[in-house]
């Protein structure tokens, strides 16, 4: 699709301001691990809280990848609408 990490991104992020975001990216990080989708892990990046994908396994395919990231872009909006339906 061409479209970057950062780009699909901020279809879940909005206008949150920075502190919203780390508070999804963290959540978003713990509910992607309990599922067992993937083992993402986080770093901070310009004072930011991230999550940090480590692609070493020779077998992983583009469509492995498309799908966690697909997960992830799934699990972000919802984390994204129970937030804004706490802010109702």
């Amino acid at each position: 699709s061409g479209d970057t990490s950062h780009e699909r991104g901020d279809e879940f992020v909005g206008d949150y301001v920075d502190e919203v975001v780390d508070e999804i990216n963290r959540e978003l990080l713990m509910r992607v691990q309990e599922r067992g989708i993937a083992v993402p892990s986080s770093t901070m990046a310009n004072g930011r809280f991230v999550l940090r994908m480590a692609h070493v396994n020779h077998r992983t395919t583009d469509d492995d990848m498309d799908a966690v990231f697909e997960a992830l872009l799934e699990i972000g909006r919802e984390v994204s609408a129970e937030r804004s339906a706490k802010m109702v």
